[in-house]
């Protein structure tokens, strides 16, 4: 497309005012372009194209190293949002690191007179915040306070009466906070010695090393704690938030690690069960996102801050071009996007803290580069610029009827973020979701099974690894594995240890023709609910068992299914693609009964050190075929199914391996030989 006159008065790049521009070509453009071109667009006359370079050397120079690497402009300006934002990309990595500059009025003196002048500037350039320096200056207070008076004076939703049962809804014991003189002691107390308290929830990670351990209550050490403790000595993390309660004036504060028992674990079902509550239920939820631990402080950590690059001038107004890098945490980064390098805070890659935000009926979130507000009305920050869409109004929308989605999308959105995030205890992997799933379960409308959902089982049952497993021969952070520890069974996502995804959402579109139906299903949680820990679980499935065998095809890094049952399929069917959940080992079946394939239990150390080869190609595995999907224009039709393997010591029991896949004529989609191998198979 061809240039207009108007375009010709701007820089192709920046869009800045020239008088004398030079066309760089049609390719260059404000969403396209590389280092070299803003060179060229320096040397053509472009002032504010060296302020770009500038920006980009001050805060990310290594990445400039290579020039292919490629530039996007983006002016918050024309979306009704100040300032600009220069975002460094490259097609081969993520995520984005992007920088925002802006304008500002500060006072130009003798420290600023060797930035440049830019005296032409694109029109989306505007104005924005200040961030202080450290999460403790009066500016962040000020914040923190207006916020909570303009929700207690104008939300109604947040102030909405509900009833609430101590039993059921508040936390057994609360920390009460009392300061006397020089000394503030933080005492344990039951909830039923209290009227009506309003108390401040803490969101943080525990972090964990044998030479620093958190501190917890216990058996040995309740009597200390009810008599109550210095705040000198609790870890940093927790002083901090003992102090923001009392500059707020509140006194009650619930500590997870402080307030449950950690060694009962009676009382520690009954406090987790009930968690979801205690953070909707408490006034204000702190969230110290930017610790990686509770010896961590975050009033006082010192943020990256901002740095001039340039002068401006308009008539005897004077001011200075800033460069700062884009936050990217909390309200700056869609809560359900991968970014495996990106520098989020600590606070996004805990499990257990998706649904303490998303429950909370306020919450301040400390973050690495500044403080950010969240009610149930209203969101806002420190920098002011325009926030991305939230877990609480994420999952809200999922819920709200006249969405266009289903719940279970909702929920399988929601699997996705919440797998790839870590536990220090692996058996809590159904626990740290709970208090959600309680909370979908109305609108799915279905009895809940170990991280599935009844009504919806077989469809549930495709979930595969997001980054799928493959023998390469030596062990890889982001591959998924087994827990040693029983946390749920075979055919649920909690059994993998590792970020989950769903690719059969498209299907429900069409229609489904069953190929298998659920039995029963059985699950059992000691003294929980459905929710709850599980100790034990099956699923016994109706369903073809067409006898296989993983073989290789790509040196490791692929495999596909050979079926093996007489009389042969007949050759319309494609390629049986599997998705291996994790690392398999070949096992015997006893009694002289041949091998099968199992699931390996344990690090992905310990089993390349033990496993030197994939000796699970070629011994015996079984497809299980799902449902087949039938659309109405295509002659192809889509199988689902699941890859098992058999128990060894049990007759008719199986463990699941992974998902598998294939596309056939659909007219031939049961191969013709489904009916005649149907049977009921018990999975665990």
């Amino acid at each position: 497309m061809p240039i207009s006159d108007k375009d010709k008065l701007q820089c192709a790049i920046c869009r800045s005012s020239l008088a004398n521009p030079r066309d760089l070509g049609e390719k260059v453009t404000s969403i396209e372009f590389k280092v070299s071109d803003l060179l060229e667009s320096d040397r053509t006359g472009c002032g504010f194209c060296r302020v770009l370079l500038e920006a980009a050397h001050a805060k990310f120079s290594e990445e400039l190293k290579c020039d292919p690497k490629l530039f996007l402009l983006f002016h918050r300006g024309t979306e009704g949002r100040t300032g600009t934002s220069l975002a460094l990309h490259s097609y081969e990595e993520d995520p984005w690191v992007s920088l925002d500059i802006y304008l500002t009025e500060d006072h130009v003196d003798n420290a600023h007179e060797s930035l440049p002048l830019v005296q032409a500037y694109p029109p989306g350039l505007g104005k924005v915040k200040e961030v202080p320096l450290a999460a403790e200056s009066l500016e962040t207070w000020d914040f923190i306070i207006s916020q909570l008076q303009n929700c207690a004076q104008n939300h109604t939703t947040c102030h909405r009466a509900h009833v609430v049962d101590p039993e059921t809804s508040l936390p057994a014991r609360l920390l009460r906070l009392q300061k006397e003189g020089n000394i503030t002691t933080a005492r344990l107390v039951s909830i039923y010695s209290l009227d009506n308290p309003k108390y401040v929830a803490l969101s943080y990670s525990w972090g964990y090393t044998p030479d620093q351990p958190p501190l917890t209550t216990t058996h040995s050490n309740i009597a200390q704690m009810q008599a109550g403790i210095d705040l000198a000595s609790a870890p940093l993390c927790l002083q901090d938030a003992m102090f923001t309660c009392l500059h707020l004036g509140i006194e009650l504060l619930w500590i997870d690690s402080l307030c449950i028992i950690q060694d009962d674990a009676g009382d520690w079902a009954v406090e987790s069960s009930k968690m979801g509550a205690v953070y909707r239920n408490a006034f204000l939820t702190i969230i110290s996102a930017s610790t990686s631990s509770c010896h961590d402080k975050f009033l006082t950590k010192t943020r990256e801050g901002s740095q001039a690059i340039a002068r401006t001038q308009n008539g005897a107004k004077e001011g200075l071009i800033r460069v700062r890098r884009s936050p990217k945490g909390g309200h700056h980064l869609r809560w359900h996007e991968v970014y495996p390098r990106a520098p989020i805070d600590p606070i996004d890659t805990r499990a257990w803290t998706i649904q303490e935000r998303a429950l909370s009926t306020r919450s301040i979130m400390l973050t690495g580069v500044e403080v950010q507000w969240e009610c149930r009305e209203s969101k806002s920050c420190e920098c002011g610029l325009e926030a991305e869409e939230t877990v609480r109004e994420y999952i809200k929308f999922g819920l709200d009827p006249a969405n266009k989605w289903k719940p279970m999308s909702t929920w399988e959105t929601l699997l996705v973020e919440y797998s790839r995030r870590r536990l220090t205890v692996e058996a809590d992997r159904l626990p740290a979701i709970a208090a959600l799933a309680r909370m979908i379960a109305p609108s799915i409308g279905s009895d809940y099974f170990a991280g599935l959902w009844k009504k919806e089982l077989l469809t549930g049952l495709c979930w595969s690894v997001w980054n799928e497993w493959y023998f390469a021969g030596a062990p890889d952070s982001r591959q998924p594995y087994f827990s040693k520890t029983y946390v749920a069974p075979s055919v649920s996502w909690a059994s993998v240890i590792g970020q989950i995804k769903y690719t059969n959402s498209r299907v429900t579109l069409n229609k489904l023709d069953w190929l298998a139906s659920v039995v029963s299903c059985y699950s059992s949680h000691g003294a929980g609910d459905q929710f709850s820990r599980v100790t034990e679980a099956y699923v016994d499935l109706k369903v073809p068992l067409l006898s296989a065998a993983i073989v290789d095809r790509e040196i490791g890094k692929s495999y596909e299914i050979k079926l093996e049952i007489e009389p042969g399929p007949p050759n319309e069917y494609g390629v049986i693609q599997p998705a291996i959940d994790g690392p398999l080992q070949r096992v015997p079946l006893g009694d002289g009964q041949g091998f099968s394939v199992q699931r390996f239990r344990g690090s992905l150390d310990q089993y390349y050190r033990t496993e030197p080869s994939a000796g699970f190609l070629g011994a015996p595995v079984y497809f299980a075929p799902l449902f087949a999907n039938l659309p109405a224009t295509w002659n192809e039709s889509t199988i689902w199914g699941i890859l098992l393997g058999q128990l060894p010591g049990k007759s008719a029991s199986y463990e699941r391996l992974g998902t598998a896949l294939c596309t056939v004529d659909k007219k031939k989609f049961d191969f013709g030989v489904f009916p005649k191998h149907e049977k009921v198979v018990r999975i665990y």
